[in-house]
């Protein structure tokens, strides 16, 4: 059975599911699009707009008659980092995305290197997380097999046995996640074309 904290956690990440579309809602329209009671709604949208996490203004509902107030995320309140590498010809092509809390694209940064190892991928991630205070995640797709959560069989050689995710969770406290690159991409072709209920199969 679950303890009300874990409900907490689920219930506001259902809210977020919701606001992600960036449109304004009112803690009732909120209670009608999640299925949670408008208390319940009440109670988490306080938290979230004490917290930062959601902005709100009054919306006049009708000409006459008192105003209500509409809440959306605030889209600066957390960001997500997006890393990628490739091979291009004799290049090492590395791609960082800095995602908003409403999934947007804030900057984007592409780099090539001669020689792109663990050091030289860990620095050009640091710089980024310096510049912005509020990166909360670290998502990475690489060009390789896994193997126990390192880096295996990848087209840049010199990455291959590097353990990514532990340096990265290490250095900078948030949480990381690495995929091959391909599975990202089929997920994103899920997202955006596919039914809840379907389930893509692709040969690549």
């Amino acid at each position: 059975m679950k303890d009300t904290a874990q409900l907490r956690v689920e219930n506001k990440k259902k809210i977020r599911t919701v606001m992600r579309e960036g449109k304004e809602f009112t803690k009732q329209e909120l209670a009608r699009h999640t299925g949670l009671s408008t208390a319940t709604c009440n109670t988490l949208i306080n938290e979230m707009a004490a917290d930062g996490e959601v902005t709100g203004h009054k919306l006049q509902l009708g000409e006459v008659g008192r105003s209500s107030l509409a809440y959306q995320l605030n889209e600066s309140y957390e960001f997500t980092l997006c890393v990628w590498f490739e091979m291009m010809d004799e290049s090492r092509v590395l791609y960082l995305y800095l995602l908003n809390a409403l999934g947007n694209i804030a900057e984007k940064r592409q780099a090539s290197f001669s020689f792109l190892d663990e050091a030289c991928l860990i620095n050009e991630i640091e710089q980024m997380m310096q510049k912005q205070k509020r990166i909360r995640a670290i998502m990475i797709g690489t060009p390789s097999l896994l193997k126990e959560g390192k880096i295996s069989h990848c087209d840049i050689p010199e990455l291959d046995g590097c353990d990514l995710v532990g340096k990265l969770q290490s250095r900078f406290s948030v949480m990381v996640h690495m995929e091959n690159d391909m599975h990202y991409r089929v997920y994103d072709y899920y997202k955006k074309n596919c039914q809840p209920d379907q389930i893509p199969v692709f040969v690549y």
